[in-house]
């Protein structure tokens, strides 16, 4: 799987986008929808907290709990408690628990020239009726920290929770507790996560970076040859830009401009690198190297949201680059116009 490609949890119909592909983990945007009391009716006097369409939230995801299509088959099951509870589920550590309660991985490697062996488990799944011996009002689907849901009922092994649209799981793969607390989240800023990047000027590919010469961030969402369709700016509601891949600097940090406060507005159309995007310049009053521009004219007027610090010599008054359009261009705002698709943009 890639950057710009949508799947769904193991064993539910939670649907996801992938933003970036790391090390064995997916950074994935979730959506928010409308989110109820437990085992109440869906009206607004219910309501949690207001939802919306447009609205996500992150959460990253290991390789192992993709499906490429919903799914509600559950897992091995074992209706026990474990001696020790393991609350980094699926991340590797030197340290071993004998447990019939987990599924245990292993591998070897070599650490300062001795044999090291890491392990890593997974909890087998519990059924319904285990779970429900106390008083069950909210689970964590796989145990992660973003998904804890209310339950609204249970037919079966099936879990339906109180949101809007309908989520649903199969009992095996839900969690009394969070157990995957090491995962990167909205509220867990400290990831194990590592995109990919490769390096400026490489004809491969690449998940994020920045255009050459400006601090533009750019985000790949599909990928055609040599070149990207890039979400511009982190604006995922806004318009997508194909770049070709030898104008990406993919630098871990981004790109030091300083840009003179002193500046005046002159509305003169430019282009960055000859791309096919227009953009309005904004001139300092001392000469500088570095100038400021804006997405749409008039904006310049108003020190706002979405301006660019760019150096000088990236600036063209032509466009060099074909506009470049294909069908996924517009499957990608198909998915955007659909408020109900729970999609990463």
């Amino acid at each position: 799987m890639k950057s710009g490609d949508f799947g769904y949890l193991l064993g539910t119909n939670i649907e996801f986008g992938i933003k970036c592909v790391g090390r064995e983990v997916y950074e994935c945007s979730f959506r928010r929808g409308r989110v109820f009391r437990p085992f109440s009716a869906k009206n607004k006097s219910t309501e949690i907290r207001p939802g919306d369409a447009q609205r996500l939230f992150r959460q990253d995801v290991p390789f192992s709990l993709y499906s490429p299509r919903a799914s509600l088959r559950g897992v091995p099951v074992l209706d026990a408690e474990p001696s020790e509870l393991v609350t980094n589920e699926l991340e590797w550590t030197e340290r071993r628990v004998l447990d019939p309660c987990y599924f245990e991985e292993k591998r070897r490697t070599r650490r300062a020239g001795k044999n090291v062996t890491f392990y890593r488990y997974n909890r087998l799944g519990r059924t319904w009726s285990y779970l429900s011996q106390g008083r069950v009002l909210y689970l964590w689907v796989h145990g992660l920290r973003q998904l804890c849901l209310p339950v609204s009922r249970v037919e079966g092994e099936v879990v339906t929770f109180s949101t809007q649209p309908v989520l649903r799981a199969h009992a095996s793969v839900c969690r009394l507790c969070v157990t995957k607390s090491h995962l990167g989240c909205r509220v867990n800023r400290v990831s194990h996560f590592q995109p990919y990047r490769s390096p400026f000027g490489d004809k491969s590919e690449f998940d994020i970076g920045w255009l050459y010469g400006t601090c533009l961030h750019l985000q790949c969402v599909h990928r055609d040859g040599v070149w990207s369709l890039c979400v511009a700016n982190r604006d995922y509601y806004g318009r997508l830009l194909w770049v070709p891949n030898e104008l990406v600097c993919t630098c871990s940090r981004l790109p030091v401009l300083d840009v003179d406060e002193d500046w005046h507005y002159t509305g003169r159309k430019v282009y960055l690198h000859g791309l096919p995007t227009p953009w309005y310049e904004c001139e300092g009053a001392t000469p500088s190297s570095v100038v400021r521009v804006y997405p749409r004219p008039g904006q310049g007027e108003v020190f706002g949201d979405g301006s660019l610090v760019v150096c000088r010599t990236i600036l063209e008054t032509t466009v060099r680059w074909e506009s470049k359009k294909d069908s996924k261009s517009a499957e990608i705002r198909r998915r955007r116009r659909n408020c109900l698709a729970q999609c990463f943009y």
